[in-house]
């Protein structure tokens, strides 16, 4: 069972990734990682988690939010007020500094910003799109950053 934990650098789901389940322990509300028949794999020791997605998981610890791998280590550092999946590479992140308004980015799997803070409410990325939802319509983006479906809706955001 040794090999089941460890990441891969494939395009196609992990089966590891499947079974590794979060988890959140009743008595502590901290959340772990565990495989389907209930081993723990991952202690539960973070605030909140997300399942993981291309070998990574978001994990939040004292209110920022990082990427572990399934050997729960550190590989993108608590540095975000929210996070995101990894999808298609890339996962969107909110950036601290920000209260409200628009604050999510994409980073990719190095935990570098390629996609500035400039949005709301982004969806991973499908196919090389990821949806913006705004009060003024959707907008589509491509892993560049570049809007491809919504310009008119895109003119209306406050930051432009």
């Amino acid at each position: 069972m040794q090999g089941l934990y460890e990441v891969t650098n494939s395009t196609q789901t992990n089966v590891a990734e499947i079974q590794l389940q979060r988890f959140c322990d009743e008595k502590t509300g901290k959340y772990g990682f565990k495989l389907l028949d209930g081993e723990i794999v991952i202690e539960a020791k973070y605030d909140s988690a997300n399942n993981f997605s291309e070998g990574l998981a978001s994990v939040e610890q004292n209110n920022r939010w990082g990427f572990i791998n399934q050997k729960d280590e550190v590989i993108i550092d608590f540095l975000y007020s929210d996070a995101g999946d990894f999808s298609e590479g890339l996962a969107s992140v909110e950036d601290p500094s920000v209260r409200w308004g628009v604050s999510w980015g994409f980073i990719n799997k190095e935990g570098k910003l390629v996609i500035d803070f400039l949005f709301k409410y982004p969806e991973p990325f499908k196919d090389g799109i990821s949806i913006i939802f705004t009060q003024y319509g959707d907008v589509a983006i491509n892993k560049q950053g570049k809007v491809v479906f919504g310009e008119e809706e895109w003119q209306h955001l406050e930051v432009f």
